[in-house]
């Protein structure tokens, strides 16, 4: 059965599996060590017995989780991580005033069914070249309501991936709606920028975000054989090239 991901979402991600037999999980730890420390968010996220339950994680504390290392979760990375098989639903808006902010490494989500919303994440000397949340190799992939700055990227990056460059056909739809971006180098990059071809491998929805002071980069570059809709986004003080699409975009 296929139902809307929250009341509220929107776009071509929207839709999203049942979430009546989902396992909740508590974040109870901001620290961040390894998969097998209860209660943190690495443990919520990739501990191996997680990863094949759909599950919604709730946060009871606020605060920053400053990760030590990469936080991945794929097939096709050098430490051969296991892909998730379950849904995932990270809902920031549970945590305590003050909300949840994310810092230190990147965060690489591949996996079917993601949704994050209400989450802050921030750059720090950890991060300075590197994507601050990417996700990939999934269907029906939620960014919402969330917040993203002070990120000096790379020029071969952004603050934001969308994209599976492995294998495109298995990301296919996304919504990225009613974020905040402010304060970075390069804005959000989805799809495959060196495509083989014209056929049509994911549907993207951008949809009622802010972006501030980033030089380009947004509200999207969209590469390879994608469709996106841009629709009621505002972008101040930009620097160059708006909204780019590469070849079979």
């Amino acid at each position: 059965m296929s139902i809307l991901a929250f009341p509220t979402a929107i776009g071509a991600g929207a839709e999203f599996n049942d979430w009546s037999n989902a396992t909740v999980l508590h974040v109870t730890s901001l620290n961040d060590s390894d998969n097998n420390e209860v209660g943190t968010f690495r443990w919520a996220m990739l501990n191996p017995s997680h990863r094949a339950l759909n599950r919604i994680i709730v946060f009871d504390v606020s605060g920053v989780i400053e990760l030590q290392s990469r936080f991945r979760g794929s097939t096709e990375d050098p430490d051969n991580v296991p892909e998730y098989t379950g849904s995932v639903y990270v809902a920031g808006q549970t945590a305590p005033d003050g909300g949840i902010s994310i810092v230190g490494e990147t965060m690489e989500i591949s996996g079917y069914n993601t949704v994050f919303r209400y989450i802050k994440f921030r750059s720090d000397d950890l991060q300075a070249n590197d994507t601050m949340l990417a996700t990939g190799r999934g269907d029906y992939n939620i960014i919402d309501h969330c917040s993203f700055g002070f990120h000096s990227a790379s020029k071969s990056s952004a603050s934001i991936g969308l994209r599976d460059t492995i294998n495109p056909s298995e990301f296919t739809n996304a919504t990225f709606s009613n974020n905040l971006m402010s304060q970075n180098t390069l804005g959000f990059i989805a799809g495959d920028s060196t495509p083989s071809g014209p056929s049509v491998s994911m549907n993207l929805t951008v949809a009622r975000n802010a972006y501030y002071n980033i030089s380009h980069r947004v509200p999207l570059k969209g590469g390879g054989a994608i469709k996106a809709d841009v629709v009621n986004n505002i972008v101040h003080n930009w620097g160059s090239r708006t909204i780019r699409m590469d070849g079979w975009a």
